[in-house]
Formats: C-alpha cells, sequence, structure tokens
C-alpha cells in the first residue's frame, strides 16, 4: 500500500502545481516556483534519486510543455527553462543528500540506544522493544544495582567508576551463565530467568574488581519482581528497582517485591514531603523528657523531644518520619526549628521563675555542614549566659572528619554545652573522650535495662560511671524502668537518670507543675517512646 499511496502523492503535486502554473497564466509569473515542493517531497521519500527525478519532470513540465504566456501562446526561450532546471536538479539532489544524511544519523543514534557504548549490554530500549513482549506471565526479573558506582564517581571521577563497571559487568556475564542481561541505567541491571541471587551470584559479585590498578568493593543489591498480566515493561522495571533499592535500604542482599512493603515505602516519602509543610504549618511541637538528679530525686534538667500531630494521620511516631529526614536536605531546618521551639520555651520559663537546664539532640548530617554550627549558634544567643546543651551520638562525637570535630569545637567556644549520647552504642575507642569538648555522658538504655540481673552490663556501667567522674564529666543513664537500678545507678555514684521509673516525656504545662509541686516526679507511666532529633 505504501509503495502506491506515495508515488501517487508525487504525482498528484506535480499535476496540481502544473495546473496552478498553467491557470495562472504560464511559466512568466513567480508560480513555477511550487516545484520546488513536490521536489522536496521526492528527495524526503527517496533520497537522492527521487530528488533529482522530480527535479527533471518539473523541469520538462514547466520548460518545453510549459507556455510562457497561455494567453498568447508564446513558448519559453530555450535558456530560461534549462536554467530553471538545472536549479531544480540541484535543490532535488543536495535535498535528497541531507535527508539521506539525516535517516544514517538517525539509524545510528537508534543502533546506540539499543546497545550500550561503554559495556556492550542491551539497554532498556532494546529491552522494552525486543525482550518484554515475548516475557510470558509470571516471569521472574531481577533488578541488581551497585549502589557504590555513584560514590565512586565523585571520589575517582567518571573515567575510574567506568572501568570500574565494565570490569564488574564482564564478572556478571561470566556468573549469569548466558542469559540475557540488559543495562536499565548507571549500576543498574536487570537479569531475565536469573537464578537465586544471594546463592549464585552476591558472593562472586561482592568480591574485589580489579580497575585502574586498584582493587574496587561493591555491594550489589537484589531485587525480584514476576511478570504479571497488563504489565507494562515500566512496571516490571520499577518494582525490581523498587525491590533491590529497599534491600539496600534494609541492608539486606535480595528482596522480593512487596506490594505492602512498597506502599510502606511510598507513605514514608509522602511523610517527608509533607514535613516541610508541617514546619510552617505549626504541626510539630515538643515534649520534655525529665532529668533526675539522683543525690535528691529532683528535677535536674530535661531532654527536649520532637513530636508531629499530622492534621489528618494524628500522631506520628519520630521513629517514622526522623531516619528520612536525617537523609535529606530538610534536617538542618528541622533541627533548628526544634531549636527554636526549644529557645522559645525556655524563655517563657525563665520569665515565671522557672530556671531550668534543657538539651536538643543533633544529629551527625548536621554537623557534617560547615555552616550549621554557626547557624545554632545565632539560634541559641537569647539564652545566653546559659544557653541549651546540644545532644550528640556517640558515633557523631567518634566521627574522625574534620568538618564534625570543627563544628563541635566551635558550638563548645560559644559556651553551649556538648552531651554525648548513647554512649556504649558505638564502636570508637576511649581517645575521642579526650579529644571532643564534652560535659556530659549519656550511658544508652541497653546497658541500663537489664543491669540488675546482668553482672556485665553491671560492671560496665560502673567503669564508665567512674570514668566520667575521673574526667570531670557528668553521667546520666537512660533507660531507668524501676527503682531498683536508680538505686544501683545511684551507689555508683551517678549524677543524673532519665526513664519512665521517673517520668514519661512531658509537656511544658507538666513540667511547671511538676517543678510548681517540688519537683519531686512519681514512677511515670509508659507512654510515647523516646526519640528526638
Amino acid at each position: 500500500m505504501r509503495n502506491i499511496v506515495l508515488p501517487a502523492a508525487v504525482a498528484v503535486l506535480l499535476v496540481v502545481v502544473y495546473g496552478v502554473v498553467y491557470l495562472s497564466g504560464g511559466s512568466k509569473f513567480a508560480y513555477t516556483h511550487l516545484a520546488y515542493f513536490p521536489i522536496i517531497l521526492g528527495a524526503f521519500l527517496y533520497g537522492p534519486r527521487g530528488g533529482v527525478c522530480v527535479a527533471l519532470l518539473c523541469a520538462v513540465m514547466l520548460g518545453p510543455l510549459m507556455p510562457f504566456d497561455v494567453a498568447t501562446g508564446t513558448r519559453q526561450p530555450l535558456h530560461s527553462w534549462l536554467i530553471r532546471g538545472v536549479f531544480f536538479l540541484f535543490v532535488g539532489g543536495v535535498a535528497g543528500k541531507l535527508f539521506q544524511a539525516a535517516r544514517h544519523q538517525s539509524a545510528r543514534q537508534s543502533l546506540a540506544s539499543l546497545r550500550c557504548g561503554l559495556t556492550g549490554l542491551p539497554t532498556r530500549m532494546r529491552f522494552e522493544r525486543e525482550a518484554f513482549p515475548h516475557l510470558a506471565d509470571g516471569t521472574v526479573v531481577r533488578a541488581m544495582v551497585f549502589n557504590d558506582i555513584f560514590r565512586l564517581t565523585g571520589v575517582f571521577g567518571d573515567a575510574t567508576a567506568a572501568s570500574v563497571e565494565v570490569a564488574a559487568v564482564e564478572r556478571m556475564r561470566e556468573k549469569a551463565g548466558g542469559l540475557p542481561v540488559f543495562r536499565i541505567k548507571t549500576g543498574g541491571y536487570l537479569l531475565l530467568g536469573a537464578p537465586n541471587p544471594c546463592t549464585d551470584l552476591a558472593p562472586s559479585m561482592s568480591a574485589a574488581v580489579k580497575a585502574c590498578g586498584t582493587s574496587f568493593y561493591l555491594r550489589p543489591s537484589f531485587g525480584t519482581a514476576v511478570v504479571q498480566a497488563g504489565d507494562t515493561a515500566n512496571d516490571v522495571i520499577r518494582r525490581a528497582f523498587s525491590a533491590a533499592e529497599l534491600a539496600a535500604e534494609e541492608g539486606v542482599a535480595h528482596l522480593e517485591f512487596s506490594e505492602e512493603r512498597e506502599n510502606e515505602r511510598r507513605h514514608r516519602f509522602s511523610l517527608l514531603g509533607e514535613l516541610r509543610q508541617a514546619i510552617d504549618n505549626g504541626e510539630l511541637h515538643l515534649l520534655f523528657q525529665p532529668k533526675i538528679r539522683l543525690s535528691d530525686r529532683r528535677i535536674g534538667g530535661c531532654e527536649a523531644l520532637l513530636r508531629w500531630t499530622h492534621p489528618r494521620r494524628g500522631n506520628i511516631p519520630p521513629s517514622e518520619f526522623i531516619p528520612l529526614a536525617e537523609y535529606s536536605p530538610i534536617m538542618a531546618d528541622l533541627t533548628l526549628h526544634v531549636v527554636d521551639l526549644a529557645v522559645a520555651q525556655v524563655l517563657e520559663w525563665r520569665k515565671s521563675g522557672i530556671d531550668l537546664d534543657v538539651s536538643v539532640n543533633v544529629s551527625v548530617r548536621n554537623l557534617m555542614d560547615p555552616g550549621f554550627a554557626a547557624r545554632l549558634v545565632t539560634r541559641i544567643a537569647p539564652l545566653q549566659p546559659r544557653p541549651l546543651a546540644i545532644e550528640i551520638t556517640e558515633s557523631a562525637a567518634a566521627d574522625p572528619s574534620c568538618d564534625v570535630f570543627a563544628s563541635m569545637q566551635e558550638i563548645a567556644a560559644a559556651g553551649i554545652e556538648l552531651h554525648v549520647d548513647d554512649y556504649g552504642t558505638g564502636m570508637s575507642s576511649l581517645a575521642y573522650l579526650k579529644k571532643i569538648p564534652a560535659t556530659q555522658i549519656k550511658i544508652d538504655q541497653s546497658f541500663i535495662r537489664n543491669m540488675s540481673q546482668d553482672m556485665r552490663d553491671r560492671a560496665m556501667v560502673k567503669s564508665t560511671i567512674l570514668l566520667c567522674r575521673e574526667l570531670g564529666l557528668a553521667a546520666v543513664a537512660e533507660g531507668v524502668e524501676d527503682d531498683a537500678a536508680a538505686e544501683i545507678l545511684h551507689s555508683f555514684g551517678c549524677h543524673y537518670a532519665q526513664g519512665f521509673h521517673f517520668a514519661k516525656p512531658l509537656a511544658a504545662r507538666e513540667i511547671r507543675a511538676l517543678l510548681a509541686d517540688g519537683g519531686i516526679p512519681q514512677a511515670g507511666l509508659p507512654g510515647a517512646g523516646r526519640t528526638g532529633v
């Protein structure tokens, strides 16, 4: 059908041009330029030969077959239509060459889009065009992602990262045993009919890859999806890579796609999007966990803990949104917002004659930002000379990076106390206690909870408290849930304790009422868990 329609279209256009020129009075008028339309169409459809052939037809039809003046019947001079014909042939040939070159370039690009120039693997487009239409329902498709490729690019540059990826792909093709492998994106591959990745691929792909004279260790994660009725190629790719990315987040080698997990993941990311609105709309508020002075069982300070009351979802636990925020750009703004809330509350208490030390949690991600410390000091300035204290995790305190240590030094130089939180859970040595400018150590609740029954926990807690006293640091025990633990801690010389035995996290008005009653809390009832910013 195409072989008939296209030539017919050119022929009809030629007839139309001839008719328009003839009816307009002949070739003495400029309507002869209409001939370029069929000439270019012929060049587009059939290349240089088509353009030249149509140009020749136009030269004859508008030359000896077309009067110079239809009304008088005057013929065209020979030189006139010959010169016009030469122009027609030139335009037809050049246009045909240009269209032919454009087609060849398009073909080369199309071929390149079907095979990766770096690894030689077929691409996503080829999977969508050639492989997916032949996949039956129930076919197992596995995604493999090298999460370290982008980190290598940032550290060693594009050339080294590319060499590492090529070496890793060669090993993968060898271990895949000839099964189809597609490169979907940088560091991301799709395997059809692949064996169990945990037993057949993960061990070999986790071994060192040699490139540019150096050994690199990549950590592949695998995700499995099953082709279902009504799926598009994009649906299958999305599910497989979603499972692989979730496996990387959870620190496991392989996960099968789960709609429940996917919905939970979407829920978490939607929370992250709404967290910015929560800051602006005043949906976030603070509770205060009292720190009890063990010498007299009175409140000696408190820790500010963030809570979120969502207008539709109600109270959202910090464990749902804090980890997400910590790895996003919003973390600095969120921490500073908590500091602002805490500063405002402390100022309000001071106006009422309540002078209470308050600490706020700061993430290691905040301390890695060279400009964060200066902004923090500015926000806390209204509370001088007794500002808020800053709690940092042991992993942050032990971080060897210059940015983290410089931030801690800048904060301490402004007269702001640094407290080390979750002490005992990290892998650091005692040397960092000598290096960092901390004034208080909070022993992690995992050592306190079973201390009265576990002699090893008790020994570690006692030695830590003794170390704090020798270094001139205040010792705080968190997670105290019974009076026996409180008595043991007091006998060890621990300065402060924190936990549900004394009080659950309280609202500011409850702290005020508690202080009005003498600041001696009764045994607290279990309530919301302890998670802060």
